[in-house]
């Protein structure tokens, strides 16, 4: 769910009114709230995981081409050192294989 300031303010609003006119009493409408915020943060975290960029680095075969599997931090370090070092595509051994981070 996405929350606009209007509809934060409403819900909290909401939230508010039915606390006062059912008499609660001051702590259960901090708890109420506490949750609804716990609720609100959760829901934000879980909308910005699934719209941040996942990692694309794989590591391939250099002979054929094929991706074997995502690719770990240290062989993308290790791969584009090796880029450097040789101009090319930055070919490192992993498993008596020769492969690349692409």
């Amino acid at each position: 769910m996405t929350f606009t300031a209007d509809s934060e303010y409403s819900t909290y609003s909401a939230l508010r009114t039915i606390c006062h006119e059912k008499n609660f009493e001051d702590d259960a409408y901090h708890a109420m709230m506490v949750a609804y915020h716990a609720w609100q943060r959760a829901e934000d975290e879980a909308s910005l995981a699934a719209t941040e960029p996942q990692s694309e680095a794989s590591l391939q075969d250099y002979q054929t081409g094929d991706i074997i599997r995502p690719a770990t931090q240290e062989e993308l370090e290790a791969s584009i050192s090796a880029s450097q070092r040789d101009g090319g595509a930055g070919v490192i051994i992993i498993d008596g294989r020769s492969c690349f981070v692409s």
